[in-house]
């Protein structure tokens, strides 16, 4: 087993992990990130982004990367067995206090990839 000197370890390389990593670096504090899993998944627990956090992303300089890799819809709907059961409409709500009024459609997998991307020196091997 392989002994690094760190300040941080990170649990987990899912999104909210590799954000941290992410800040943590553009801070220089080192970090480590365990995680049960060899490579990064494929398969995505999350399939939409929120206008808050596309906001934060902006801040950081990631959100262009992120709207060139998902798809911008102002509604969603939702069925079961054939059944409408309810949605979102943005168009229904007046969202005027953020430069993203819409639902991104990203596969979670696709924003850890971003994240993995910058991090690619820092995180090798996780």
């Amino acid at each position: 087993m392989q002994h690094t000197d760190c300040d941080v370890v990170i649990v987990g390389a899912g999104p909210t992990g590799l954000m941290a990593a992410y800040l943590l670096q553009r801070c220089g504090v080192p970090f480590r990130i365990i995680d049960k899993a060899l490579a990064p998944s494929r398969k995505s627990r999350a399939a939409v982004m929120s206008a808050r956090s596309l906001e934060l992303f902006a801040l950081l300089g990631l959100s262009e990367t992120l709207l060139t890799k998902g798809i911008m819809t102002q509604q969603i709907d939702f069925h079961l067995s054939g059944r409408h059961k309810g949605g979102l409409n943005y168009d229904l709500c007046e969202i005027n206090d953020t430069p993203f009024p819409f639902i991104l459609m990203i596969p979670q997998s696709a924003t850890e990839q971003t994240l993995l991307d910058l991090l690619a020196v820092a995180v090798s091997g996780i």
